[in-house]
């Protein structure tokens, strides 16, 4: 890995890391915002202004965005996690290594800074992923 790629990849974690110690709302309107400029959608939990609605099936197609684009940047956010751990392996000790390993795997597994904020219209909490 060049040091221009290792410089883009400690950049990646620590805006991974940056939006992880965000507080949920802050997180939830950080998101929202970036879901609008990548798709056009206002994020599900967000209120549309009535010329954007679109009935039922805009309401569907809304959420499908929304779900696409949760499971896009947890795919972004793995593909990180990978080439951290690869490049970390390439000059550390076997026993960091795994460590670092086992520390992805419980990230991963628990979905600690991956959460789908979309708003449970009835209970309004968050539903983790």
């Amino acid at each position: 890995m060049t040091a221009p790629d290792r410089r883009a990849l400690v950049e990646q974690l620590r805006d991974m890391l940056a939006r992880d110690e965000m507080g949920y709302s802050e997180r939830f309107e950080h998101d929202a915002e970036r879901f609008y400029r990548e798709t056009g959608f206002m994020a599900p939990g967000k209120s549309e202004p009535l010329e954007m609605s679109g009935g039922d099936a805009h309401q569907q197609r809304r959420e499908t965005a929304w779900q696409e684009w949760c499971g896009k940047r947890r795919a972004e956010f793995h593909t990180v996690l990978r080439d951290a751990v690869a490049a970390l392996t390439a000059s550390v000790s076997t026993a960091q290594v795994q460590a670092l390993v086992a520390l992805v795997a419980w990230l991963v597994a628990t979905d600690t800074v991956l959460v789908d904020l979309h708003e449970d219209d009835q209970t309004g909490e968050g539903n983790n992923r």
